[in-house]
C-alpha cells in the first residue's frame, strides 16, 4: 500500500487575515499612552523647570556670543590705532 505524502508548509496556503476594525482601540491607545508619557515627563521633570534653565542658558550663551563680537571688533580698533600711532611716530621722527 503507498502512503499518501502531503507536503509540509512552515505557513499556511491561505494566510488568516483579521478583518475586523480594530484601529479605534490602537488609536486610542496611542493617545492614551502619549498622554501618559507627557505626564510622567513632565512629572519627572519638575514641571518644565529644567526648560526654564535650558532656555536661560541658550540665552546667555546668545549674549556670551554678542560681546565677544564686540571685544574682538574693540581689540582691532585698537590695534589699527596702536599701528597708526608707531606710523606717525616713526613719521615724525624722520
Amino acid at each position: 500500500m503507498k502512503k499518501n505524502n502531503k507536503p509540509h508548509y512552515l505557513v499556511r496556503k491561505k494566510p488568516y487575515i483579521q478583518t475586523r476594525a480594530n484601529w479605534p482601540i490602537n488609536v486610542i491607545f496611542s493617545i492614551l499612552f502619549l498622554i501618559l508619557g507627557a505626564g510622567s515627563t513632565y512629572y519627572f521633570l519638575d514641571g518644565g523647570k529644567f526648560t526654564k534653565v535650558y532656555g536661560q542658558l541658550i540665552e546667555l550663551q546668545n549674549q556670551n556670543y554678542e560681546k565677544n563680537n564686540e571685544n574682538l571688533k574693540i581689540k582691532l580698533d585698537l590695534e589699527k590705532n596702536d599701528i597708526s600711532m608707531k606710523k606717525l611716530s616713526a613719521d615724525n621722527k624722520e
